[in-house]
């Protein structure tokens, strides 16, 4: 479930004015499916005209006993989430790749055109995520692996080697504006690396946090979605790099899986509405939220909460809108409807910028959230 943080209770209490805090941000853990026809399989994949302005590189599966049938891979504009997010209110949709294909015969890929055969722009956030089928295997997509932020002109300077893993693991790093980074959650989904298939329980999955290891517990991670799953009650300091540890069952060694964090530098701010230049917004009315660019971040995501009256004289928060898709780092600005700001009252509006690395050379992603918040009134 996404919670507020303590320190957002306190501030939508009824004994109190407004002020800043972190929500947790609806991050989104597996690649979805899209409506991209992916191109045959070739001999080989190569670069259509040069590889300044192309990403490519090779994949190849690590950690798998059995042999795929394929691996698809898709290029996209905006990190890769599934529709179903993590928290019961997420609501950011799966992103729609660019284009996709089949990697060739001899473990190549090559992407320097989308779809429509038009030549990829200039832009520091591509993704490419790679999932393989397996013969026979049960419903359902295989482990993603992604490679980004991945930069053009820059990254097509040399080829990308991938390795394909039998898990698909993500970590949260969050901050509210002044505060430093801390460890939210983590998720896993583990594979069977003979066939291919989700295992669903009965895996042994933890976190390695400060020299401890923390378990992650089968279960509901958002929506229609299950997975390994830990959610920090106090969260710890953020890390450079964390190691997420999986054992299938009947599993002879646990397996350790590394993952790097890039925090980078961003200023996650609102420009409108301004906190500095407080006005009550109007109930009812459409909300035009807007904030600066910030070329660090890979996606922002708006959300809105509602404070309802809750127990111990204190509001509750109830989520009331999620951004629809991704917002790519060179959009500042959505418009949240009128209609999920019907009621008058107290709202917490929040914009998370992320960044979300996932070096070919790590196992995972880790994504860091800088939160910008305020707390609006609707007359």
């Amino acid at each position: 479930m996404r919670r507020l943080s303590s320190l957002a209770l306190t501030t939508l209490c009824a004994c109190s004015s407004g002020g800043s805090t972190a929500v947790e941000n609806s991050t989104l853990t597996e690649g979805g499916a899209a409506p991209v026809v992916t191109a045959p399989q070739q001999d080989t994949e190569q670069c259509a005209a040069g590889v300044t302005m192309c990403l490519y590189g090779t994949a190849r599966t690590s950690g798998y006993t059995g042999s795929p049938t394929a691996i698809r891979a898709s290029l996209y504009r905006v990190f890769p989430l599934a529709a179903t997010g993590v928290g019961t209110d997420a609501g950011a949709g799966a992103p729609v790749p660019l284009a996709a294909q089949t990697v060739a015969r001899d473990g190549t890929w090559a992407f320097s055109s989308d779809q429509a055969g038009n030549p990829l722009d200039a832009w520091g956030h591509y993704y490419v995520e790679f999932v393989p089928a397996f013969s026979g295997t049960r419903g359902g997509p295989g482990a993603s692996t992604r490679v980004g932020p991945l930069a053009l002109p820059g990254d097509g300077a040399g080829p990308i080697a991938v390795q394909v893993k039998p898990v698909q693991l993500d970590v949260l790093e969050e901050a509210a504006v002044g505060q430093p980074l801390a460890l939210e959650w983590a998720t896993a989904h583990v594979f069977d690396p003979a066939t291919g298939d989700e295992i669903q329980s009965g895996a042994s999955v933890s976190i390695v946090v400060g020299g401890a290891a923390t378990p992650m517990t089968w279960g509901t991670i958002a929506r229609g979605e299950l997975g390994y799953f830990v959610q920090f009650t106090t969260p710890p300091p953020a890390a450079p790099g964390y190691v997420i540890t999986t054992s299938p069952p009947g599993a002879a060694m646990p397996s350790s899986w590394q993952l790097v964090a890039n925090p980078a530098t961003i200023a996650a701010a609102i420009a409108s509405p301004s906190a500095s230049a407080p006005a009550p917004v109007a109930a009812g009315q459409n909300l035009h939220v807007t904030w600066p660019v910030q070329a660090d971040a890979d996606y922002e995501i708006v959300q809105l909460f509602q404070a309802v009256p809750g127990s111990n004289n204190r509001f509750q928060p109830q989520p009331v809108y999620s951004s629809p898709t991704l917002d790519p780092a060179d959009v500042n600005n959505e418009i949240i409807p009128g209609s999920d700001l019907a009621a008058p009252g107290a709202y917490l509006l929040n914009v998370a910028f992320n960044r979300a690395n996932c070096p070919a050379t790590a196992d995972g992603c880790v994504i860091t959230s800088f939160v910008a918040n305020e707390v609006l009134t609707a007359h």
